[in-house]
């Protein structure tokens, strides 16, 4: 199996270093984790032909990343700029707040994706409403937008299609049924990590 280095710099708009800076990169929603040295320098070894995702994160930055498809070696650059967040409000029929509201998934200004559900069981700090509703989507890029998913075990998950940062909005969740299900390929062998989503828009359930 062919497999290769993917190396990279993590630095601030300006080009300078950014140390000690948190890095995940995922395929087919197997996660692998590094860590820039004192120079902002990363390195992922083994990594096979196809899709990837590589999402860097460090306290007091933005969140950077890149979306890519792996076919040989490569020196990638991780850009962590200004900081901003989008503030939500997560809310039933009845505008009672939601506890345990959770971000699924986050996609910033279609440059990069971040699969936080998969991203939380190796060091990425989940993203989760309190009991009041409130929701924070922090260390989103000033000045970008953000398309994300909001799902509870009691509720139907919701898809944002595209949203400014730096906003606030009251989101309100419908109620739900759980669908229980397997996934197969052609032989009826079940695939590992699949993942089924219903595409349900959310811009209908706005409250601004």
């Amino acid at each position: 199996v062919d497999a290769y280095v993917i190396s990279g710099s993590v630095v601030d708009p300006q080009s300078a270093p950014v140390a000690d800076a948190s890095l995940w990169l995922s395929q087919d929603r197997a996660v692998r984790t590094s860590k820039a040295d004192a120079q902002g320098r990363f390195s992922f070894d083994d990594v096979l032909v196809g899709p990837m995702e590589l999402v860097g994160r460090k306290d007091g930055f933005a969140l950077g990343g890149l979306l890519g498809n792996v076919i040989g070696d490569a020196d990638v650059y991780v850009v962590l700029g200004t900081p901003d967040s989008i503030r939500l409000r997560i809310i039933d029929g009845e505008s009672k707040p939601i506890d345990g509201a959770r971000v699924r998934n986050l996609v910033v200004s279609d440059s990069f994706n971040v699969s936080v559900e998969d991203l939380v069981a190796f060091g990425f700090p989940p993203i989760r409403s309190e009991e009041d509703g409130k929701l924070v989507i922090d260390s989103l890029p000033k000045g970008s937008y953000a398309s994300f998913s909001i799902a509870h075990r009691s509720f139907a998950e919701i898809t944002l299609p595209t949203f400014p940062v730096g906003q606030e909005l009251d989101l309100q969740l419908p109620y739900g049924v759980k669908v229980r299900g397997r996934v197969t390929n052609d032989a009826g062998q079940g695939v590992e990590r699949a993942r089924a989503a219903r595409e349900r828009h959310a811009l209908d359930r706005l409250l601004l």
